[in-house]
């Protein structure tokens, strides 16, 4: 079964197979690829979805160092 994916990580999906966001990133490169998201949103989201987070969110980022992600 195929999982849907929200729009942000859609975004951030798009902006690395364009280019426009190298890996690994943080959240202000994405913001700077043109990524849509509000500002609280800009704060936790990365974090709040990457391997091993305490909260059992889906896990959509490998966190490389304190901040900087990469695709999962």
């Amino acid at each position: 079964m195929k999982r849907i994916e929200g729009r942000i990580i859609q975004e951030i999906r798009q902006a690395v197979q364009d280019g426009r966001l190298a890996e690994p990133f943080d959240r202000a490169a994405v913001s700077k690829a043109g990524v849509s998201w509000a500002p609280n949103t800009s704060r936790n989201f990365l974090s709040k979805h990457c391997v091993g987070n305490s909260d059992g969110n889906t896990e959509l980022f490998v966190r490389v160092c304190t901040g900087t992600y990469r695709l999962k």
